[in-house]
């Protein structure tokens, strides 16, 4: 039987025109989906050009010449008063009020308000440059050593070390007596800080030479994540800060656990800066070195919860592997550029 020609023709047509039907349906969704990623894109726009401009001015009144004179003021007179009231409660009301015998205490409360400090300038600096913040790790963990040497001066003085010495003391005996000593974690907290500091010496040379990340086009979206960055991590420290006095246990040591969480905080940081440096420059060399910046961070937060005198070693061992790294990287960009 012969088919009508007309039928099958209008057959075609019908296919035709619903194959023409799917194609625009699936046009229209593309374009639904590009106009929903165009919006996401503004709004992802507007939300990190906002966290720059309260970014910029937490910093601006940061790091304002009045605001620097305020804290530091703060810092002098509390070490001041702080000694003074220690000593006339000690001597003249025979400890009427709880505060601390110690007249060391004041030192050592000082040392923590600049570590405080330059916690909060540490946050800043992240969004300049991942090279100068990783120099400013090394700086706030030299202040720890020096604090922690502070706070053992009068462990020390009271200390007889050789209160059961005799004659039948031989010269192993003696050495192991000083290195169970609070003397000897002192003396080797001030010799970690000198060595710490001349690498970062070291480091601060070899970091100037070198760019982190090429000027293109895409360098303000760069500038504008680290911002946003930086501005989630200052008020997860300042949380940090709020709950370690107010919430933890008041036997516990408090700076110990503040500075333990805020390198907690640095090692997710710098594992987020890493990711985003990756993003804008796929050099190895680069990843490598940013790689071995966030693995110091986190030798130094061990080195912190350890025992003093491990914890020294890793210090010393974490920046002299940063020093190498970097040398060695301006090293390698120098001969690749010739």
């Amino acid at each position: 039987m012969k088919q009508d020609p007309h039928r099958c023709l209008n057959r075609i047509d019908s296919k035709i025109d619903l194959r023409i039907y799917c194609f625009r349906m699936y046009i229209h969704k593309l374009n639904i989906i590009y106009l929903f990623l165009r919006d996401l894109n503004r709004q992802m726009k507007y939300l990190l050009d906002k966290c720059s401009s309260y970014f910029d001015f937490f910093e601006n009144h940061w790091n304002n010449k009045k605001t620097k004179s305020i804290i530091w003021f703060i810092i002098v007179i509390s070490f001041i008063l702080l000694g003074f009231a220690i000593e006339v409660n000690k001597i003249f009301l025979s400890g009427m009020f709880n505060l601390p015998s110690d007249l060391f205490y004041s030192i050592n409360f000082v040392f923590n308000l600049i570590l405080f400090y330059e916690m909060i300038d540490l946050i800043f600096i992240m969004s300049k440059s991942f090279s100068i913040a990783i120099s400013k790790q090394m700086e706030i963990y030299s202040l720890i050593l020096v604090r922690d040497s502070f706070k053992l001066v009068s462990d020390v003085s009271d200390e007889n070390i050789f209160l059961n010495y005799n004659e039948s003391f031989n010269l192993f005996n003696i050495f192991d007596i000083l290195l169970k000593s609070d003397l000897f974690v002192m003396v080797s907290s001030i010799f970690g800080a000198v060595i710490v500091y001349i690498l970062i010496l070291k480091f601060k040379e070899s970091y100037s030479r070198s760019v982190e990340i090429n000027k293109n086009e895409d360098i303000d979206l760069f500038v504008l994540l680290k911002k946003a960055i930086s501005l989630v991590h200052l008020f997860v420290v300042v949380t940090f800060l709020i709950w370690v006095f107010f919430v933890t246990d008041v036997n516990s040591d408090r700076i110990t656990n503040l500075i333990s969480l805020f390198f907690l905080s640095l090692i997710y940081v710098d594992i987020l800066h890493l990711l985003i440096s990756y993003y804008f420059s796929k050099d190895f060399n680069l990843v490598f070195r940013n790689s071995s910046f966030s693995a110091n961070t986190l030798l130094l937060r061990f080195s912190i919860n350890t025992t003093p005198l491990l914890g020294i070693f890793i210090g010393i061992i974490s920046s002299f592997l940063l020093v190498l790294t970097i040398t060695y990287y301006n090293k390698n960009k120098i001969q690749t550029e010739n």
